[in-house]
């Protein structure tokens, strides 16, 4: 497979600590595009894609002495968003993924004192929209 992207993103956000918690939010706006050939054999694929959108993101905590909350909420809308491509000269069947998505995250790290060599993070997130589902993750790390 041989893939060329480019993409970009436009970021701006504000962090604002506080004794009993972390409040950030802030704006963005991505652009992308890329193209691929695929080769199976004597068989040949091609393809496109490109995308323009924005967003608007927040979240509150990384503040207790062992366990933070945290909770996210985020706004995304593919404002054009397109995939082209062909098999063997054909056409496929395209996507469009503009639209908009909802995203809300809610989790818990726990760091088990001031200078720990492990941390552990539990969280769910869910999707709604354009793009929908439910996610969630567990992570421990050992830091050495």
């Amino acid at each position: 497979m041989d893939t060329r992207t480019w993409n970009a993103i436009l970021a701006l956000g504000h962090q604002n600590k506080k004794e009993r918690g972390t409040f950030q939010y802030g704006a963005f706006f991505e652009y992308g595009s890329g193209n691929y050939s695929t080769f199976n054999g004597d068989e040949r694929g091609d393809g496109s894609m490109h995308y323009t959108g924005g967003g608007l993101l927040a979240k509150y905590t990384v503040k207790r002495d062992k366990w933070n909350f945290y909770a996210g909420a985020a706004y995304e809308h593919e404002l054009d968003g397109k995939a082209t491509g062909t098999a063997d000269g054909f056409a496929i069947r395209g996507a469009d993924t503009g639209g908009a998505s909802f995203r809300g995250e809610i989790g818990a790290a726990m760091t088990p004192g001031e200078n720990p060599p492990w941390k552990l993070d539990l969280n769910v997130t869910g999707f709604a929209g354009k793009k929908q589902g439910v996610t969630g993750g567990v992570s421990v790390a050992f830091l050495f």
